[in-house]
């Protein structure tokens, strides 16, 4: 891959500098330590693994944004220990995987498929061994230790929650030019309940798929054409289905080339690029016609209806009622409320006494998120409708955003995959917050705080 590096867009900041906030890094590891090394020992080895790993990426390919990723990795570790402390606290039979209640994800699926031995009370799919992953593959092929416990892999989602924070920032500052914004972007995701709960501490694909979508923006960006095919390649492998879903969201965040295609000459290249890209892509595509036809027959999807209808059936047994309502309007309406529900998603809902038992991620998920993002709705509001100099990019990014909610929405029907484009939204939300006006903020603020009573009045 070519290094995305640039050197005149990586001068030092508050997070390049040398005053790296080093007392509170060193809390966060020495926490992390003492966390892992009461639960499972080994899992130290998995920790320190996978921060040379990440470091030795970076080293190589973009070696600036090194302390981005040490602080990334290091928050992100954290927070993982903690999660898994919680969770073996409330279900030791679980090793820290997700419960079996509502908030139960794939990762101790996944976990499975790379593990040398499963620990024989924890949930997992029935006759996991006859089935193969690519995520799992790739997990398994960079850890080249024993695992026996999911402490001893969950730190490759540091890793890869550390690439999305770098990237993030980068794609911003390309945006911008304005390292304020990319700070505040990088944070965001950093800090994310959605980004945490979908990839970040749990042993699920969306998080990592969100961090090449970020480097691949970055590369086509930059014109590293190369890195970009080995990115959008190994993100087909990873997972295809949302490989095929984020190609229209590549094009949206570059329609602005078409435009200025005959005048700007970074833009005529990329322009020139995403038109081979597009033949490729068509002609690869002619080419293994039936693998893709089988792959959509197997995920349900209906390209011409627009649908998803092999989901129904989750939704209706998930207990999503509105969801599963919308699914059976007219599909003009369908398709726009689709939409929305997948920006808005997810929603609050009162869970702090559930009926089943205390679950970690429904709480991070249904009450802390509609809690963090009461900011982030307000600033991107009003980054949208305030007049500054980022205003058209905002629109764009925003744009490009909602072309993936919509993808999502009428072709995925699984929340959890908007986790791929969430930091899309929160470059647009950077730049309202650095460039809105108090009067659109205060706008912002109010349609937000609005939406969350809503909510919590839906809830109670």
């Amino acid at each position: 891959m070519e290094p995305v590096n640039s050197p005149s867009l990586s001068e030092p900041n508050g997070l390049h500098s040398s005053k790296l906030t080093k007392p509170w890094l060193i809390l966060c590891f020495s926490l992390t330590f003492a966390i892992v090394a009461y639960l499972h020992a080994p899992g130290l080895v998995g920790y320190g693994y996978f921060l040379l790993l990440g470091t030795v990426f970076f080293a190589l390919f973009d070696r600036k944004e090194l302390p981005l990723f040490f602080t990334a990795y290091l928050v992100n570790g954290l927070l993982t220990a903690l999660y898994f402390a919680v969770q073996i606290y409330n279900y030791p039979e679980t090793s820290g995987t997700t419960s079996p209640f509502g908030a139960q994800t794939d990762d101790s699926y996944f976990f499975s498929l790379v593990a040398d031995e499963v620990p024989s009370d924890m949930e997992t799919r029935p006759f996991y061994y006859l089935y193969e992953e690519g995520f799992s593959n790739l997990v398994r092929f960079l850890t080249p230790f024993r695992i026996v416990h999911p402490l001893d892999v969950i730190f490759i989602t540091s890793s890869f929650a550390g690439l999305l924070c770098v990237y993030t920032h980068q794609f911003a500052l390309l945006m911008t030019g304005d390292s304020r914004v990319a700070k505040t972007a990088y944070f965001l995701c950093m800090l994310c309940p959605l980004l945490l709960m979908n990839g970040g501490a749990v042993l699920v694909r969306d998080t990592s798929v969100a961090g090449l979508v970020m480097l691949s923006l970055c590369c086509l960006h930059r014109g590293r054409f190369l890195a970009f095919l080995a990115c959008t390649v190994l993100h087909l492998y990873v997972r295809p289905g949302t490989g095929l879903l984020i190609l229209p969201v590549y094009a949206a965040i570059h329609f602005s080339d078409v435009l200025q295609g005959f005048r700007a000459p970074d833009a005529r290249k990329r322009l020139a690029f995403m038109l081979f890209f597009l033949a490729l892509f068509a002609y690869v595509s002619y080419a293994f016609i039936e693998d893709i036809q089988d792959l959509l027959e197997s995920k349900t999807v209906d390209l011409k209806e627009m649908s998803r209808p092999g989901m129904l059936s989750e939704l209706t047994l998930s207990g999503r009622g509105a969801y599963l309502w919308i699914q059976e309007l007219p599909w003009p309406t369908r398709i726009l409320l689709s939409t929305v529900y997948m920006f808005l998603n997810p929603f609050f809902t009162w869970t702090l006494v559930p009926t089943r038992g205390f679950d970690v991620r429904i709480v991070m998920m249904s009450m802390i998120y509609p809690l963090y993002i009461l900011w982030v709705h307000a600033v991107a509001v009003a980054g949208l409708i305030s007049r500054h100099p980022h205003r058209q990019k905002a629109f764009i990014i925003f744009g490009a955003f909602l072309v993936g909610c919509f993808l999502v929405g009428v072709y995925s029907l699984q929340s959890r995959h908007k986790t791929i484009i969430q930091p899309l939204y929160y470059v647009v939300a950077a730049i309202g917050w650095h460039w809105a006006d108090p009067l659109a903020k205060s706008f912002g603020g109010i349609l937000s705080v609005l939406w969350l009573l809503a909510q919590v009045a839906y809830s109670l």
